[in-house]
């Protein structure tokens, strides 16, 4: 059975996921539009230099939250999203530990983002049609606005 739903769903998260990715490191810009309270009332961090396990950790989490806007939902479904959740997990689990509590604000808004995704992915099969493709939307607009807002503080590292 052909979902009509899929192709939207990945055309507007490759959109909103490529952006994040893409995100600007211009520290004075203050016009950012957030699509979460959440993610609305973090600000950059206060990092200006980085260990070595943290530019790495950096690279990785914007790597995997590219990935993920590339997922092709049509071809692998909803493993090919939730494999690609894990990945950005994972290397946000090394942003934090190399970050310590510098970047917690910024990192616990993607976290809680990715819940939110992770539980709207979760649900697309339990019958909720459109609504449930809405909610994964949604989500992965709120991913995308956190990603950008933590990969924007991250990109104000000095890595050698």
């Amino acid at each position: 059975m052909r979902r009509p739903w899929i192709p939207a769903l990945a055309v507007t998260a490759a959109l909103v996921l490529g952006a994040a990715a893409c995100s600007s490191d211009d520290s004075n810009s203050s016009d950012t539009t957030v699509a979460t309270t959440v993610a609305a009332s973090t600000t950059v961090g206060p990092v200006t230099s980085a260990s070595p396990e943290l530019c790495a950790a950096r690279q990785q989490l914007n790597d995997s939250l590219s990935a993920l806007g590339s997922v092709n939902v049509a071809s692998g479904g909803v493993d090919a999203i939730t494999s690609a959740l894990g990945d950005i997990k994972d290397d946000l689990g090394a942003v934090r530990s190399a970050a310590g509590d510098d970047l917690k604000a910024q990192t616990d808004a993607l976290n809680d983002a990715l819940d939110q995704l992770q539980t709207a992915v979760g649900n697309l099969g339990s019958g909720s049609g459109g609504a449930g493709v809405t909610a994964v939307v949604s989500a992965v607009a709120s991913v995308g606005s956190a990603g950008g807002t933590l990969l924007t503080s991250l990109g104000n590292l000095s890595c050698s």
